[in-house]
């Protein structure tokens, strides 16, 4: 008889696992959009929280009281005292004693205007010292800013409700923060004092500034047939050509860090949330809503 040949013994295949599904490019742009929406969310809520207005000064007693008024008048000081805010800026020079400009500036959160009047450091004020001008003031009294924002009130008729103090290095970091700003210089400026460190050689013509370059421009004062006059008018356009620039959509995302260095560096009463009300507030104007 034939021999069979042996049978091999088959073994079956283990059963492939079925494949993973691909996660479908829309559900992870879904999740990634979720993600920057909550993000976004806990953002604007931790801004609404901590953005506040500004603390208003208190009524001076020379101030009408609302009991000595009609119902019409009450509400109509109440109305201004709402919608008015009041800021001086002080510039000191780099020894810290003088207050080299002083700027004065109203916000009217109703209208989005704001009006910026400037305080002639050579104002004639009658205080305890030999040089009675405004500028002396803050050094005449052991560098008080109540008795500075008191000088200004002998002055304009009624005391800022907030301050922010500055020093040149502060002035020209906030410039940086800003990019500069594009600015034509009216005269050709030189000038040397070797006591505050200040060199200035800078060409009339349009040109871009840093930091430095527009503060030299902001202080420079000494070829201008009416002196400090003549600085105030060219440091009122530079403030117009800065907020031009700075009121540009492109560059509001600037305003919070460069209110983070004031804040950092300077002597103020406004917290920070006091800062970001002011930037929401400034991004509301047009240059032309400033005067």
């Amino acid at each position: 008889p034939q021999r069979r040949a042996p049978q091999q013994t088959r073994y079956a295949a283990p059963p492939s696992k079925p494949p993973k599904k691909k996660k479908s490019g829309w559900k992870v742009f879904g999740i990634v959009l979720l993600v920057l929406a909550i993000l976004v969310g806990c953002a604007y809520a931790y801004w609404m929280i901590t953005t506040k207005a500004p603390t208003k000064a208190s009524q001076s007693a020379a101030s009408p009281k609302p009991t000595d008024l009609n119902a019409d008048q009450s509400e109509a000081v109440a109305s201004a005292s709402d919608r008015y805010y009041t800021l001086l800026i002080v510039g000191k020079d780099v020894a810290g004693l003088n207050t080299d400009t002083m700027m004065l500036c109203r916000y009217d959160s109703i209208e989005h205007k704001m009006n910026i009047c400037s305080l002639p450091r050579d104002t004639l004020v009658n205080i305890k010292a030999s040089v009675k001008k405004l500028n002396n003031v803050y050094a005449a009294n052991n560098a008080s800013i109540d008795a500075l924002m008191d000088g200004v009130k002998d002055v304009t008729g009624f005391r800022p409700d907030n301050y922010v103090l500055i020093d040149t290095k502060v002035f020209v970091q906030v410039i940086d923060a800003m990019g500069g700003v594009d600015f034509d210089v009216p005269v050709n400026m030189n000038y040397e004092d070797f006591v505050q460190d200040l060199y200035i050689h800078i060409n009339k013509g349009y040109q871009h500034l840093d930091g430095t370059q527009t503060m030299q421009v902001f202080r420079f004062r000494h070829t201008y047939a009416n002196g400090d006059l003549g600085r105030i008018d060219v440091q009122h356009d530079l403030i117009k050509a800065c907020a031009g620039q700075w009121l540009q959509l492109g560059n509001w995302n600037k305003l919070l860090p460069a209110a983070k260095i004031i804040l950092d560096n300077a002597d103020t009463n406004l917290s920070y949330g006091n800062m970001q009300w002011y930037a929401k507030e400034f991004m509301k104007m047009s240059i032309e809503d400033i005067s």
